[in-house]
């Protein structure tokens, strides 16, 4: 990393992993049943796959890091561990479908 942007490699695996759900994203775009979740929300397989995804590319790039994600999870305590990524690739479902 440079002294002018620190995180210059996490803005670039960021970038990737974005890129890499855009194409699990159009494909489910009005095209998948909607389910509710157990907080009343909506869900689809495109919201799940989005994030597993996202997800891989994380993992491949920063083995050690956390992810907390809206369909999958995480631990808070994990989270308080060591640096965590927040991530919900798919905001708004009701709008998606």
């Amino acid at each position: 990393p440079s002294r002018m942007n620190p995180y210059r490699n996490e803005l670039e695996v960021a970038l990737y992993a974005l890129a890499a759900t855009r194409a699990v994203i159009l494909a489910g775009y009005r095209r998948v049943a909607v389910e509710t979740k157990h907080d009343g929300t909506d869900v689809t397989a495109a919201d799940r796959d989005a994030e597993t995804a996202l997800r891989a590319v994380l993992a491949r790039h920063f083995p050690g890091d956390h992810v907390f994600g809206e369909e999958h999870g995480g631990s808070a305590e994990a989270a308080r561990s060591g640096r965590c990524w927040i991530c919900d690739p798919i905001d708004g479902t009701t709008w998606f479908t």
